[in-house]
């Protein structure tokens, strides 16, 4: 009979000891950082994009032998993690991983002496990112400048009529005599009294053509201006002749009124023309617009 020495506890307890203290060993020895991202510096040096947030996911994993390896439950943790990023900061942004970690977990005692695993607490920290909104372009100067439009109620233009109207301001007026000048059509001499008799705001011209020639005396014609409520002029025309017989087959004349009024907004001129019955409506609205550089 062969004895087998009786082995006692105290043995048995240091055996067990001794083998625990050698796989815990060997399981620490592998719970380091996995993965870490690059510093903020690093990722953002233009200043592109600012950090929203920050998400943390946690897993244990049982790591049977011939289980998944480490690349494959380090995506399964960033998988998580993005839904819960995209659940509370939307779909627009940018994820990083900062860091992924594993720890050894006490469970694995259970996996101990059966040498099938050991079970890991892992942990993944993501930052989240989005783009910063594109830059306001600065604001460019505007510069405005203001211009006299002269609206008719409806054309008046056919083969056998036209009535014009156009608007010129005192400046505008002044200008024309300063080229007239320069062309030799009035002396030097002549300038001072011609600006005398320029209007205080600006002057309307009325140029209207018919068919007939009777038709195209200014007699027949009744002006008025009006600016809100008040009546700038009432003009009828005189006797005159109509002075052009134009390459439109139709006879010309003109008449112009001044304004001295200091006014804003907008004229309403008003032709009436008793030889045929009719009136001719005109709007002159002075308006503000932004000159092109």
């Amino acid at each position: 009979m062969t004895l087998i020495p009786r082995m006692t506890t105290g043995t048995l307890m240091n055996r067990i000891l001794l083998i625990a203290a050698a796989v815990l060993t060997v399981l620490m020895s592998g719970c380091t950082t996995l993965q870490s991202g690059t510093s903020d510096d690093d990722f953002n040096a233009d200043n592109t994009y600012e950090k929203i947030g920050t998400v943390e996911e946690k897993a244990v994993n049982w790591n049977w032998f011939f289980s998944p390896g480490e690349a494959e439950r380090t995506n399964r943790l960033e998988e998580n993690a993005r839904k819960k990023a995209e659940a509370e900061y939307g779909k627009d942004i940018i994820l990083r991983t900062e860091s992924v970690s594993g720890s050894w977990n006490p469970a694995s005692l259970l996996m101990l002496f059966s040498t099938l695993g050991y079970v890991e607490d892992a942990e993944i920290s993501i930052s989240v990112w989005k783009k910063r909104p594109e830059p306001e372009p600065a604001a460019a100067d505007i510069h405005y400048g203001i211009r006299y439009v002269v609206i008719p109620e409806e054309d008046y233009t056919t083969p056998s009529e036209f009535m014009i109207v156009e608007y010129r301001t005192r400046e505008q007026l002044e200008d024309e005599l300063y080229e007239q000048l320069e062309q030799g059509k009035f002396s030097e001499e002549d300038l001072e009294k011609r600006q005398a008799r320029l209007p205080e705001t600006g002057r309307v011209f009325i140029t209207l053509g018919r068919e007939d020639i009777s038709n195209a005396i200014s007699r027949w014609f009744t002006f008025t201006c009006t600016y809100g409520d008040e009546t700038v002029f009432r003009k009828t025309g005189t006797e005159d002749i109509p002075y052009v017989y134009g390459t439109d087959r139709l006879w010309w004349n003109d008449k112009s009124y001044d304004i001295n009024l200091d006014w804003d907004g907008e004229l309403v001129l008003t032709a009436e023309d008793s030889y045929q019955h009719k009136t001719y409506n005109f709007r002159i609205v002075r308006e503000r617009y932004i000159i092109e550089e």
